[in-house]
C-alpha cells in the first residue's frame, strides 16, 4: 500500500465496501442538510405568517426535492458548458 504513487491502480479504486460506507455517509450527511435547512425554512414561514404557511414552505420543499430527482439528469446531459 505504501508503494502506490498517484497514478497507480493501486490508488484510484476503492473496494466495495469502502465505497458503500462513503455512499452511505454522504447520503446520510445530505439528509441531514436537507432536513436542517428544510426545519429552518419551517420555522422561519412559522415565525412570519403561522402554521399554515409552515405547511405550505414544507410541502414546498418536498416537492421541489421530487421535481430535482425528476429534472436532474435531463438539465445535466442539456448543459451546454458540459461538452468542450
Amino acid at each position: 500500500m505504501f508503494g502506490a504513487g498517484i497514478g497507480s491502480p493501486e490508488s484510484t479504486f476503492m473496494d466495495r465496501e469502502r465505497l458503500s460506507a462513503h455512499g452511505l455517509s454522504n447520503s446520510l450527511k445530505a439528509l441531514l442538510l436537507l432536513a436542517t435547512l428544510a426545519g429552518l425554512l419551517g420555522l422561519l414561514a412559522w415565525t412570519l405568517g403561522g402554521g399554515r404557511l409552515a405547511l405550505f414552505a414544507l410541502g414546498a420543499v418536498v416537492l421541489l426535492y421530487l421535481a430535482n430527482l425528476a429534472a436532474s439528469p435531463r438539465l445535466v446531459i442539456r448543459s451546454p458548458g458540459l461538452w468542450y
